[in-house]
């Protein structure tokens, strides 16, 4: 609801429809924003002797639709390392047991969208050899990856 419209004045005054139909009490009305949700992105960068990896396409619609990504774990809230370890798609991942995990990032990374916002951690997993379709890490800055993705990369292999 407009406090105090000084109509006269106004550019667009002559095409108003507030104006034209006595409204401008009530006119123009602000629309609410959507709230903005919360979602926890767990990245799992797989890392092998060979110095290999593995990025997955991303499938679906939306803005990051057909851009790579390491395998993805989603969460409702902030994951620990036992909490990861224990998620079914972290035990389809890493069939071994012998894998060195440690995570990259000691705050979570938040990455902020119109309508959400992402809390990422990179879960860093080094492993002897990779069963997944892997590409060597020399090659990963060849593919087609979201902003938070490509910023992660630069600063982990800048180490």
């Amino acid at each position: 609801k407009p406090n105090n419209p000084d109509c006269s004045v106004c550019p667009l005054h002559e095409g108003c429809y507030a104006l034209k139909n006595e409204m401008t009490a009530r006119l123009p009305i602000k629309i609410k924003k959507a709230k903005v949700k919360k979602k926890y992105f767990n990245y799992v960068v797989l890392v092998s002797n060979n110095e290999e990896t593995v990025l997955e396409k991303r499938q679906g619609n939306g803005i990051w639709q057909n851009l790579y990504q390491f395998p993805l774990i989603e969460s409702d809230r902030s994951l620990t390392m036992n909490t990861l370890k224990k998620h079914q798609k972290f035990k389809e991942l890493i069939e071994t047991e012998n894998g060195k995990i440690k995570l990259f990032n000691d705050k979570d990374i938040i990455h902020k969208l119109s309508h959400q916002h992402l809390y990422t951690k990179f879960w860093i997993v080094e492993i002897d050899a990779l069963a997944k379709k892997t590409i060597p890490l020399t090659s990963i800055r060849r593919y087609p990856v979201p902003i938070l993705i490509n910023n992660f990369i630069e600063e982990f292999w800048a180490n």
